[in-house]
């Protein structure tokens, strides 16, 4: 965890989340990008649950197993180049969701689902390993060329 400064407004905190015992409860848990490298999701959900206020807002964020770049690294591999699957499956990623089992998931431990919101990620956060800037550009235009497709 990166350390974070004082923000008026906004308490920083650093530690293990699974494990820590809160004190207080938050308006507001953001987690972007996080659920999916958690050893045991469901702990995760429940504490995010129990320290979470009455009428406050949990955002979880995550890749949808079945969005556009999961299907694409199905067929890449189908056809030969196994690398971008080797990614979203790569042993940093413990768990992978759908839409419906993230919200199966987060309702079990007393979330409510108020809205889900389905985007494509900023193109500068695409993680593409090239083996050569020619190769780079290549796949960041498939990326690129996909997204513009579907959104």
């Amino acid at each position: 965890m990166a350390p974070n400064g004082p923000t008026n407004g906004i308490t920083y905190l650093q530690g293990d989340f699974l494990r820590e015992r809160f004190e207080r409860r938050f308006d507001a848990l953001v987690n972007l990008a996080v659920i999916e490298h958690i050893p045991d999701e469901t702990v995760f959900a429940r504490q995010m649950s129990e320290i979470c206020e009455p009428g406050g807002i949990v955002i979880t964020m995550t890749v949808d197993e079945r969005s556009l770049v999961y299907g694409t690294a199905r067929i890449l591999n189908r056809a030969g180049y196994s690398a971008p699957l080797r990614r979203l499956y790569s042993k940093h990623h413990l768990n992978h969701f759908t839409t419906r089992s993230l919200k199966e998931l987060l309702e079990r431990q007393g979330l409510a689902t108020v809205q889900v919101i389905r985007h494509n990620s900023p193109m500068a956060a695409v993680d593409i390993p090239k083996t050569s800037d020619l190769s780079g550009l290549i796949q960041k235009a498939g990326v690129w060329g996909a997204f513009s497709l579907v959104f």
